[in-house]
């Protein structure tokens, strides 16, 4: 088993770089299928922080597959710099303010207890001028979840309660930029 020390902790290795690479392209070829009859290029809106290097990715892998699509972002958060959950808070809208008829992709890194991708799912369809569909796309689903108000169409892997660390998961606003992504056992 491979460790890495950060911050007084020790991390065990998850996924190795070419094991998350490889399961992103994996996941891009299911999209990819599921979309090939929609008539106008679907939205990728990636979902920030800890999304921006899975969806900076998956957006590379669909454009090898020749599979053209818009990208957005909105930024929200929920965990305090103690690492406890909160509300979940608004810190900026997607720029494509007209989501009206459009099929959306949500991309983002985990869905813990599902309150941040809740929220969303609200946002998105309780506005005016709702998506014509919604379909969450993952890095990590956690393989004890509670039941969420959304379906999770595609994910990458399934993980425990390690706390994940690298490929954009944060400890306190760090590592995100590792290549790899390591957990710390949570007790």
């Amino acid at each position: 088993m491979v460790n890495k020390e950060f911050n007084g902790d020790s991390y065990k290795l998850i996924y190795s770089a070419e094991e998350v690479n490889s399961a992103v392209k994996a996941l891009a070829k299911k999209i990819v299928k599921d979309f090939r009859h929609v008539q106008t290029p679907p939205t990728l809106l990636i979902v920030l922080n800890g999304a921006m290097y899975f969806g900076s990715d998956l957006s590379k892998a669909l454009g090898e597959l020749n599979f053209i699509h818009h990208i957005d972002t909105i930024k929200l958060k929920r965990y305090k710099e103690d690492g406890h959950g909160g509300s979940v808070e608004l810190l900026s809208r997607p720029e494509s303010i007209d989501l009206e008829n459009k099929d959306i992709i949500v991309v983002e890194d985990i869905a813990d207890n599902g309150d941040t991708l809740n929220w969303l799912n609200n946002f998105l369809s309780l506005r005016e001028g709702t998506p014509r569909s919604v379909k969450y796309a993952l890095l990590c689903l956690r393989r004890r979840h509670p039941t969420y108000h959304f379906k999770v169409h595609y994910h990458c892997f399934t993980v425990g309660n390690d706390w994940l660390v690298g490929y954009g998961f944060d400890s306190e606003g760090l590592c995100r930029e590792w290549p790899e992504i390591w957990g710390k056992q949570v007790t």
